[in-house]
């Protein structure tokens, strides 16, 4: 009887060890797995197009590279986005935005101004001989004036104006909050910019002419 007692107790507390040994596993095993079971959020997100994500790092070696590595793809993802995002709203020559986003902005602005808000000017510029560079020098040379007029007429505009280029070698700017007065001004400012800009292809020096155009809008 002693010894069956013995065995039966021996039975017992290996069953208890089993279970707990077991127990012990289990919750080892969901320990290292639960770094794995964090990216499924933002795996979810990032199927839903999300990309303004970041995936935790932690965890095991092996996951906390899995980790990286989602976050090295959602960054070129994102990369790429913005990229196609500018290319969409800008001219590829001269960087600034171009005609298709420019009237976009230009009718929030009106419909904006037409609930009651303040007046704003639209310019319009337009480059005197840029046929004649073309002919003469060749395309590229008007590409040449046409960056550097960019660049040049960038130098007069606000931080939070909107200056693009309209096509060809037309530049349209919507100048916020500005009255009459205030559009003439900046008018001339841009006159006595462009005045002693000289452009320079093949050895020659040529001036540079450009037309203003500007209407108030109220």
């Amino acid at each position: 009887h002693d010894l069956n007692r013995n065995i039966s107790d021996v039975s017992l507390i290996i069953a208890v060890m089993m279970l707990v040994v077991e127990a012990l596993m289990r919750f080892m095993v969901r320990r290292a797995l639960r770094p794995l079971a964090e990216l499924e959020e933002p795996l979810t997100r990032l199927a839903n197009g999300e990309t303004n994500l970041t995936v935790k790092t932690s965890g095991d070696r092996e996951i906390a590279r899995i980790g990286i590595a989602l976050n090295t793809t959602i960054s070129a993802i994102r990369e790429r986005d913005e990229a196609l995002h500018r290319m969409a709203d800008h001219d590829s020559l001269t960087g600034l935005v171009n005609r298709a986003r420019f009237v976009e902005r230009l009718e929030q602005e009106i419909r904006r101004i037409s609930r009651g808000g303040n007046s704003a000017a639209l310019f319009f510029f337009d480059l005197d001989r840029f046929k004649h560079i073309n002919d003469t020098y060749g395309h590229s040379a008007g590409d040449r004036l046409l960056i550097q007029v960019t660049k040049q007429l960038d130098q007069r505009i606000r931080e939070n104006d909107l200056f693009a280029r309209y096509g060809g070698d037309e530049f349209t700017l919507l100048a916020y909050n500005v009255d009459l007065a205030r559009a003439r001004e900046i008018a001339e400012s841009f006159i006595s910019l462009m005045h002693d800009f000289v452009f320079y292809e093949a050895e020659q020096a040529i001036k540079i002419y450009f037309s203003i155009g500007v209407t108030l809008i109220d």
